[in-house]
């Protein structure tokens, strides 16, 4: 790396609040070679590899130059100090057994570090370096930046040296000491921070380590017992995991000291389940992955595979699953953490199901079931005599931020409904202070949750106040994203799927711009800003539905609002190739011209964008204007009165020709599917009732749609329509729903009152139809409540209605009496418009009685 490069990634790993020492007060540095592994993001390297690299950014007189203070010192405003790697070069000249010689001398161990024949005697400048160091600290915290408070030690006598000989922590000889005690005690001695100083604080140890070692370690003993949990920053912790993590490294093919088996559930019905289990390495954000796999394959996997108390755990058929970041939910060697809601994983006909939780269980393979997300003292008490067990007390947790939709290192984005929430130790009592930026107020909520009645930007102070002090952690919130310019392809893996086959594109003629109907609500403003955010990659499909979760009304209603946002031509799913999983990404803004002056603007555009495009049509002399009806799909952006080629250029947007597209009548409008129920398990049939595929359906319909899937989970699921004589398979969701209802001849969609409405939750019109319906109208598709449930709706005038029906035949119900009342009209109207005249099935033969 670069001098520069180093320079970035020391701050970011030492002096950030959001950095592995949280908020702190830097008041010792961990400079062995073991910490700068961790800084520099490599994992695992030797010792003397990861020094050597470290020290190969350094020339002897630069050193002398920056260490002796002929350097002038950068001003204090910028995000790096500019010489900080430098002072933790100070801190390795005491913290390293390599390379350094046997001599105390710190002159002669920082000469041979550099390769100087000689002891190097220009040091007059480090002690005023570090102060610089804490000038520059107090200063960008002024300024509210997530830095650290660096508070020196008292140098004593040595004037020019003192404060980089007492501020490093530990020295060499103190790690080699503390690895030779914690080699002889078990993995879960060290892991265990009650047991470890119970074990520490017999008399055979007393005087083994340093004196600086044994403060430190009494330090943290009295800060345990007073029942403090918000030790996990704490410097002899900090060194404990530090040594533990080399050890576990050293001895990689032995049993599996720390661990975290994830669960992520996806799909509509939620029954899409992968598993990994990965090493929990100590403060590393990365976790090597140890297995993957579909549930199928854990419940099958050998023994030898897995860490051996996750096989306890699941042979002993019972589960208990704490709510994570991105969409999983985990438990580890450690157990179950203190989050504040759980899912119970539970073999079908175990005890667990039967424990009298108050929830709905869904298969997940193997002969398990898994919980809907459940709070966790009610998971606790229900499985309290199954062995399950509470967060364990020996859990140190460190003070911080999860969640949210994070835009960039300590700093997230502020919309209301889509904030972080708090990390913090059991029995705190949390206070948020605002330190610069926007007055609106910011509170935390009984769960943890930050929460907010307006967009935010500006840094806030975090503090957990403890019977024994306080941690504090700086954060920052900004209301907008920022604008991208590069777009995320999908990935070779997958695929986007063609729902229905268009046989060509026929050209539209100019649309009737309506006038602004309802202005964008903030709601549906701060859900655009926070999709925007999020979609800087594609992501899973379980992430996008953690994000909606906490929003939505009804969480079943999730797949509805991700269906609005790729109808309106802001993202795509795409399928796994080889497994059952789907990824998100964010589609690029277009214009697509409706009219001589009047551009429709499709694709993804956040705050900043929208802005933009304002000023640019105003330049013009025209205006951009937004519509929206509903809260949960993109708004309808039009820009009126411009120059759409010179707006193109000024936006760097494409220009996209408006076309309505071609199908034929289905079936034959249906991709042909070469995928066959063989090989796989049925999972559920569809309710022509009430919607959704269902365990078990009984009913005296001629026709039966089968959901179909592969217990590993590696393809994806496949429908089978079961009729008098013949079966149908497509592995399209939307597809099979809509020919099961079209072939059995009852209407998913009703046409009333200008819309064509989905009379059964889950119900959706292939896509080619959904976006033509939304351009043609120019209003929203997406969920609404209808008769107390969940609906969709499809703007749709009679006209629009009836080439939907052309195609989807009986799926699709138009009132026979409106459609004769009104053809007369409808024919005129589509000559008018340019357009062949068309009907719903059945009105001419009414019009003609």
């Amino acid at each position: 790396m670069s001098p520069s490069e180093w320079e970035r990634r020391l701050t970011a790993h030492y002096l950030r609040e959001d950095g592995p020492f949280g908020g702190a007060p830097l008041d010792w540095i961990d400079a062995t070679p073991a910490e700068l592994a961790s800084a520099a993001g490599m994992p695992g390297a030797r010792d003397e590899d990861v020094q050597t690299a470290f020290l190969r950014q350094f020339s002897y007189w630069d050193a002398a130059g920056w260490l002796d203070g002929r350097y002038a010192l950068p001003p204090r405003d910028q995000d790096v100090p500019g010489y900080f790697r430098y002072l933790v070069l100070t801190a390795l000249v005491l913290s390293t057994d390599h390379g350094a010689g046997q001599t105390r001398d710190f002159r002669k161990r920082l000469g041979e570090l550099l390769g100087h024949m000689g002891a190097m005697q220009a040091v007059g400048g480090v002690n005023r370096l570090w102060g610089e160091l804490a000038a520059w600290s107090e200063a960008r915290r002024a300024a509210g930046h997530p830095i650290r408070r660096v508070i020196l030690p008292d140098p004593g006598g040595m004037t020019r040296i003192g404060v980089a000989v007492r501020i490093a922590f530990p020295s060499w000889k103190d790690r080699q000491i503390l690895t030779g005690i914690l080699a002889r005690l078990t993995p879960p001695m060290r892991r265990s921070p009650h047991r470890l100083v119970a074990e520490l604080s017999r008399p055979q140890y007393n005087g083994v380590c340093s004196p600086n070692v044994a403060a430190t370690f009494d330090d943290f003993a009295a800060g345990l017992a007073a029942g403090r949990a918000d030790l996990a920053d704490h410097r002899f912790w900090r060194l404990v995991e530090s040594v533990s993590q080399r050890l576990q490294d050293g001895r990689r093919g032995a049993e599996i000291d720390r661990w975290r088996f994830e669960v992520v559930f996806s799909g509509i019905e939620r029954d899409a389940v992968d598993v990994r289990v990965v090493r929990r390495e100590a403060r590393v954000q990365a976790a090597e992955p140890i297995w993957t796999g579909a549930f199928d394959d854990f419940v099958a996997a050998e023994s030898r595979a897995l860490p051996g108390r996750l096989i306890r755990l699941r042979e002993g058929g019972v589960i208990l699953l704490s709510e994570i970041a991105g969409g999983a939910w985990a438990i580890d060697d450690l157990g179950a953490s203190a989050s504040w809601s759980s899912v119970v994983l539970s073999l079908a006909d175990g005890p667990a199901t039967r424990a009298g939780l108050a929830t709905s269980w869904v298969a997940v393979g193997g002969g398990w079931q898994a919980s809907e997300p459940v709070a966790t003292p009610a998971a606790l008490a229900a499985l309290a005599g199954l062995g399950v067990r509470p967060p364990s007390s020996d859990r140190l947790v460190d003070l911080g931020l999860e969640g949210g939709v994070s835009t960039a290192r300590g700093s997230w984005l502020g919309r209301p409904g889509y904030l972080p929430r708090v990390r913090a130790p059991s029995g705190a009592t949390l206070t948020v202070e605002q330190i610069a930026g926007d007055t609106t107020s910011l509170g935390i909520d009984d769960r943890g949750g930050l929460s907010a009645e307006a967009p935010l930007t500006g840094a806030w102070k975090l503090t957990a106040h403890f019977p024994g002090g306080d941690a504090q952690r700086r954060f920052f919130l900004e209301a907008d994203a920022s604008e991208r310019d590069a777009w995320r392809a999908m990935g070779s893996g997958f695929e986007v799927v063609d729902e229905a086959q268009v046989a060509g594109e026929a050209p539209r003629a100019p649309a009737v711009v309506p006038a602004l109907r309802s202005p964008t609500p903030p709601l549906l403003l701060d859900l655009m800003e926070t999709v925007y955010a999020r979609g800087a990659a594609s992501w899973g499909e379980a992430e996008f539905v953690e994000l909606l979760d906490p929003v939505l009304p009804d969480r079943r209603g999730a797949w509805d609002v991700m269906r609005a946002f790729a109808e309106a031509g802001w993202a795509e799913a795409g399928i796994s190739r080889g497994w059952r999983a789907r990824r998100w990404r964010l589609l690029p803004p277009r214009l697509v011209p409706i009219g001589a002056r009047t551009a429709l603007v499709e694709g993804a555009i956040c705050a900043a964008a929208r802005r933009r495009l304002s000023e640019a049509a105003r330049t013009q002399g025209g205006e951009v204007s937004a519509s929206a009806d509903l809260v949960w799909s993109p708004d309808v952006v039009i820009a009126r009165d411009i120059d759409i080629d010179v707006m193109a250029g000024a936006m760097g947007w494409p220009v996209e020709v408006d076309t309505r597209p071609v199908l034929a009548a289905a079936p034959a409008c249906w991709t042909p599917e070469t995928r066959t129920p063989d090989g796989r398990e049925l999972a559920g049939v569809w309710s022509f009732e009430a919607g959704g595929f269902r365990q078990a359906v009984a009913s005296d319909d001629a026709w039966r749609l089968e959901r179909w899937t592969r217990s590993r989970g590696d393809d994806r699921d496949l429908f089978r329509l079961c009729g008098p004589d013949t079966t149908w398979c497509t592995s399209v969701r939307t597809a099979a729903i809509v020919e099961a209802h079209r072939r059995a001849r009852r209407p998913l969609f009703s046409w009333d009152a200008g819309a064509l409405i989905s009379v059964l939750p889950g119900g959706h019109l292939p896509m080619p139809l959904a976006r033509a319906l939304r351009r043609a109208a120019l209003r929203q598709t997406g969920p609404i409540e209808a008769g107390g449930g969940r609906a969709y709706r499809y703007p749709a005038d009679r006209e629009a209605a009836a080439w939907v029906a052309g195609a989807m035949g009986p799926a699709v119900s138009i009132p026979a009496t409106d459609a004769a009342r009104d053809l007369l009209g409808l024919v005129v109207g589509a000559r008018r418009r340019g357009r062949p005249a068309v009907w719903p099935p059945g009105a001419l033969t009414e019009a003609l009685r």
